[in-house]
């Protein structure tokens, strides 16, 4: 009876064992056990040896198990490779490949059709990084080579060609090999060049000059890294160079950012000076954003300075510098200077009605420009108390005329100083007497009709020129004889040589007790206490030309 059971056990222990019912076979594996060493049972062998217990057995078949593959399932593993190439997480993906591969012997032909399908995305996918990756060294290798880091640029040139490149980057990449050489030669050449634009002698400077002229490409980089140099000379030098250089988008930037670097407040003015005559857009929206983060009012100054004869000032520079125009501070002359450039180039004289205002205005910008006529008007009073506000002052009104917040006006005591010709009976003082009505020519200046005949005029002391009214010749059947072009200059002596502006005349009517017909030739306020006007041309030639009346506006 015992034997029969024993046998019975041993059935059962068996199937559980092969159903994978581990709990209930180690159960039954410790009975066995159990009986065993009461009984003293031999194996069935019976060879003598102890039988081997359940428990061992059990035991070994689990570590079995845990040692074995996983049973994938296989849909949920080719997605999920699918999604790992989608995201380019190659690692991950190929991890999942390979464990798909170790379960071949369990796919259908439809799955192995799918894995292949996808081991060959996978393939396409990973050569399309790896090629991708090599355009951006290759990209980052030229860019090197553009701002002068050769070391840097032939390090990752020979990374390149490691990483098994195509035949069109391999060819691209040595050419750049072969550029990289040509550069470090003609950089020992240039040095010679770097070294003479440190003189003071502008004979050296010149020829300095010169020698980096021929090679731009190269010596871009090596002037641009002087723009760092406590040379002041060879700060002033490079400025000027990098300006003729004509190539705004690589020089603007290097130029720019001395005026954020104090220790090189020596070479500020040279770096206005020549951002200013930068006629190429590009320097105004980083030179709004240098004087908008400078830490103190002092710092904004040679920003703002240059800002005010930049050829591009944002349309946003007056609403954004609203709250320095607020403050009595260093910066005000130059935040209304600039302010004043950028209506004038942008043609916003009529930005209080909000036209041409290209950003969003918050509630306390547009409060401030409601009351900016008002605050203007503060300026230009209290500079009569307060010295130090005297430029301020100047650039408010100047300003506010040109935001039609207040009109120019007809400056007092004007005088002639000389004329090219004269005539007793219609002298050049004539357009002097406020008589613009009439037919009679006596109150006429009239001249023969020379080109560049000009009339001088005393102020009396320096102004802020904003224009010249002109009443033309008003001669009956003799209006061809009027100006029609004209020059004018504004200086603080009798002999200018720049014009200050360029404009034509319109011809008079030729009859007394018209509407008024005089025109006015707009000047961007100059200062200056003499006004000269230059004759370019008349309506028709007969030999004769002149002026009815003139005045001088400004304040």
């Amino acid at each position: 009876m015992y034997l029969r059971y024993k046998l019975l056990l041993l059935l059962a222990l068996s199937i559980s064992n092969l159903t994978g019912c581990g709990d209930s076979g180690a159960s039954a594996a410790k009975s066995e056990t159990a009986n065993s060493s009461v009984s003293g049972t031999k194996s069935p062998a019976g060879d003598g040896a102890p039988a081997s217990s359940a428990g061992e057995k059990s035991a070994q078949e689990k570590d079995a198990a845990k040692n074995a593959p996983a049973v994938l399932d296989h849909s949920s593993g080719m997605k999920l490779a699918t999604q790992l190439i989608a995201k380019q997480d190659f690692d991950a993906a190929q991890k999942q490949l390979d464990e798909l591969d170790r379960q071949v012997a369990s796919l259908t032909e439809a799955d192995k059709k799918q894995l292949a399908d996808i081991k060959e995305k996978f393939e396409e996918q990973r050569q399309l990084l790896e090629d991708q990756s090599r355009e951006k060294q290759l990209a980052a290798a030229k860019l090197a080579v553009k701002e002068g880091k050769l070391d840097d640029a032939a390090t990752a040139i020979e990374t390149l060609l490691a990483a098994a490149p195509t035949t069109e980057q391999g060819a691209a990449a040595r050419e750049l090999q072969t550029m990289i050489e040509r550069h470090r030669t003609v950089r020992r050449r240039l040095r010679v060049g770097m070294e003479q634009l440190a003189s003071k002698e502008r004979g050296s400077v010149k020829k300095a000059a010169e020698i980096l002229w021929e090679e731009q490409e190269v010596a871009l980089p090596l002037l641009l890294e002087s723009l760092h140099s406590d040379n002041s000379v060879l700060v002033s030098n490079t400025l000027e160079l990098l300006r003729k250089f004509n190539q705004p988008d690589r020089t603007l930037p290097g130029m720019i950012a001395i005026l954020g670097r104090e220790k090189q407040a020596e070479v500020w003015p040279v770096a206005i000076k020549e951002l200013q005559k930068v006629q190429s857009p590009g320097a105004g929206k980083p030179l709004l954003e240098l004087a908008l983060a400078a830490p103190a009012p002092e710092r904004a100054i040679p920003a703002l300075t240059a800002l005010s004869g930049a050829s591009d000032p944002p349309p946003e520079t007056l609403v954004m510098l609203l709250p320095k125009i607020y403050v009595d501070s260093p910066a005000l002359a130059a935040a209304l200077s600039a302010a004043y450039r950028a209506i004038t180039v942008n043609h916003q004289h009529d930005v209080l009605t909000r036209r041409g205002v290209e950003i969003e205005v918050t509630a306390a910008q547009d409060a401030q420009l409601t009351g900016l006529g008002d605050r203007l008007q503060a300026i230009i009073a209290a500079a009569a108390k307060r010295p130090e506000l005297a430029e301020a002052a100047w650039s408010a009104q100047r300003l506010a005329i040109a935001m039609r917040m207040m009109s120019a006006q007809t400056l007092p005591g004007v005088k002639v100083v000389r004329a090219t010709a004269d005539s007793p009976d219609s002298p050049a003082a004539a357009v002097l007497d406020g008589v613009w009505n009439s037919v009679d020519v006596k109150t006429m200046w009239l001249h023969p009709s020379k080109r560049l005949t000009t009339i001088v005029l005393d102020l009396g002391a320096e102004r802020t020129v904003s224009g010249i009214r002109i009443w033309n010749c008003n001669e009956v059947s003799g209006t061809h004889r009027g100006w029609k072009e004209v020059e004018i200059y504004v200086s603080s002596d009798t002999s200018p040589t720049v014009p200050a502006a360029i404009g034509v005349v319109p011809p008079a009517p030729g009859a007394a007790g018209t509407p008024d017909y005089g025109a006015i030739l707009q000047v961007p306020f100059a200062k200056g206490r003499f006004v000269k006007l230059q004759l370019l041309g008349v309506w028709r030639e007969d030999g004769i030309a002149g002026l009815s009346e003139l005045q001088v506006l400004g304040y």
